[in-house]
């Protein structure tokens, strides 16, 4: 039988990246700021910083010692192992193509020979423009893909590709979408995925 394909999002899907990178960010630029005020995946925009500038941090983060404090999503290894089994699993993830080698090192720590590839689809924040999601998506030819950020979701949704979209303070207000269901933790989405 042919694994369906599943795409996953890497940050604050697979890993839980948001609150070390803000942790990072407060420390830095003596902040402090709290992950429930960004109520809007425009992180520059709670910040009061320019997109350019918002890039800037991250890349300043994944060059620190800092990155380090990422942790995989409570639960996520465990229905990821399971998945991996009955799925072919795929990371497409916004994330700028420049930290690829520093990706693949954290992927390969927590979720070691869990994934067949991952894609690189970085776009206004990474200096490298690469395809968007919802390209990848069906170029990969992905039965259904697990999100986090509003925007890529309802466009992959838009695209014909069923979304997961994990519950975060940035998408509790994106509009309801026919192939769009809304998950709140890794066990959810693993009995979702794991049925026949």
């Amino acid at each position: 039988m042919t694994k369906r394909k599943i795409g996953i999002d890497f940050d604050d899907v697979a890993v839980d990246t948001f609150p070390a990178f803000l942790a990072f960010c407060n420390e830095r630029y003596n902040e402090q700021f709290r992950v429930e005020e960004f109520t809007s995946f425009r992180y520059d925009g709670v910040w009061k910083i320019t997109k350019e500038q918002g890039r800037e941090r991250f890349i300043a983060f994944d060059n620190s010692e800092a990155k380090r404090n990422i942790c995989p999503m409570l639960g996520a290894q465990k229905a990821i192992k399971g998945l991996a089994i009955i799925h072919e699993l795929h990371i497409i993830t916004a994330r700028p193509v420049e930290i690829a080698e520093g990706t693949r090192e954290m992927i390969d720590r927590h979720f070691p020979k869990m994934f067949k590839d991952v894609h690189f689809c970085s776009s206004d924040n990474g200096a490298i423009l690469h395809r968007p999601k919802p390209m990848a998506c069906k170029e990969i030819d992905v039965a259904l893909h697990i999100e986090d950020h509003p925007e890529t979701a309802r466009r992959c949704a838009d695209k014909g590709v069923p979304v997961l979209l994990f519950d975060r303070t940035w998408n509790r207000s994106e509009e309801t979408h026919d192939l769009i269901t809304r998950v709140h933790s890794w066990d959810e989405i693993f009995k979702i995925l794991s049925r026949p």
